[in-house]
């Protein structure tokens, strides 16, 4: 899953830095033959790294949020199409001129969750939450208001805007996707796009069998204790344990559910304090225990899926509802094969107790055959 906080590959952030100076000094971003042809000079390809940008979207929808902006995502863009920064790409521009703009959309996007807010007190109608964008801005200078608008135009994921004004001189805009929008920083922001616009989930395991995860966990400790010499499981109170071969048909059952599965997680016992979590000393101890584990490239890259299975549900656990999820859960939703909005409880349990029984059963393997 895209975080579009990562460091974007040489090619793609030569995209961003050619693009950057030239609507930095004019407000216009340019046209995509103008960036191929400097692209090319450059030795890299322009059309790559537009459709390798990170993204996200809703299918069948309203398309795809990128790095990058133009007309056609994943096919022949055309020359005249303008190559624009969203606000996921100015994110990796290094100017204090764009930290000003990003400052500015998010200026914006507050006002207009201010007066989205405002629909409450009107139940019969009569009131629009659309602001214009130069009454909704502190600055008033035409070149910062400019900037802020040709931005916030294709930032359809936290808001609807588009020119107006008899000379489309000004924006007119409301909230589009999100139910609030009072973002201070922009990883705030590009976190909302994301929880808006998951992206498919992934095919995942059927769990068929209600004693599965329990005999999983079971048999990893044994193996634990055969080949490590010590069992590693503290099992929780058996209050805890049952939701292990019970379906969680409420939210709330699901939340003691992975609960339950949280505190194995958190509790197994491996050497060391740092980091403080379990999961996170797991590798070490392991391949430091099991030479021949260590010398298998092979095992250790199942282990350290397995053991990442293991730390998602951790991460869900500690985190619980989040109204501004932070990147960790977002990866530990897409480990999981979860969506952000759970709106069906047993299966989203059922989902995590097969990735649970895999990689409890992987780590069990794994072990076993490294002894």
């Amino acid at each position: 899953m895209s975080t579009f906080l990562d460091p974007l590959d040489a090619q793609q952030q030569a995209l961003v830095d050619l693009v950057w100076p030239q609507f930095a000094k004019t407000n216009r971003f340019p046209n995509y033959q103008w960036v191929e042809y400097m692209m090319r000079r450059m030795g890299y390809n322009a059309a790559e790294a537009i459709n390798t940008m990170p993204a996200v979207g809703i299918p069948d929808k309203l398309g795809r949020y990128s790095t990058i902006w133009v007309a056609t995502i994943g096919g022949a863009v055309q020359l005249d199409d303008e190559v624009r920064l969203t606000m996921a790409g100015l994110y990796h521009v290094n100017s204090p001129a764009a930290t000003k703009v990003i400052k500015g959309v998010l200026e914006y996007a507050r006002a207009l969750s201010k007066a989205q807010d405002q629909i409450a007190d009107h139940p019969f109608g009569g009131y629009s939450p659309q602001l214009f964008l130069r009454k909704s801005l502190r600055s008033k200078r035409e070149p910062f208001l400019d900037a802020v608008g040709t931005v916030a135009e294709h930032e359809w994921v936290i808001m609807r805007i588009g020119k107006a004004g008899a000379q489309g001189e000004d924006w007119l805009g409301r909230l589009a996707l999100v139910s609030e929008a009072n973002f201070t920083t922009i990883e705030e922001y590009l976190g909302a796009v994301i929880a808006a616009c998951p992206e498919p989930r992934p095919s995942t395991p059927v769990y068929a069998d209600q004693k599965a995860l329990s005999l999983a966990i079971t048999n990893f400790d044994i193996t634990c204790e055969l080949v490590l010499g010590t069992p590693m499981v503290t099992l929780p109170p058996i209050s805890r344990t049952v939701w292990f071969g019970m379906d969680a048909t409420s939210l709330s059952d699901l939340q003691a559910a992975i609960s339950a599965v949280g505190e194995i997680v958190a509790g197994l016992r491996v050497p060391g304090k740092t980091p403080s979590h379990p999961t996170g000393r797991l590798l070490n101890h392991l391949t430091a225990q099991l030479p021949k584990l260590q010398s298998n490239p092979a095992s250790v890259a199942i282990v350290t899926d397995a053991i990442a299975v293991l730390d998602a549900a951790r991460e869900i656990r500690n985190s619980g509802v989040h109204s501004k999820p932070a990147p960790q859960l977002f990866a530990a939703y897409d480990r999981l094969g979860l969506p952000l909005s759970i709106v069906e409880p047993a299966a989203a349990w059922n989902t995590i107790r097969a990735n649970l029984t895999l990689a409890f059963t992987a780590l069990q393997l794994e072990i076993h055959a490294a002894r």
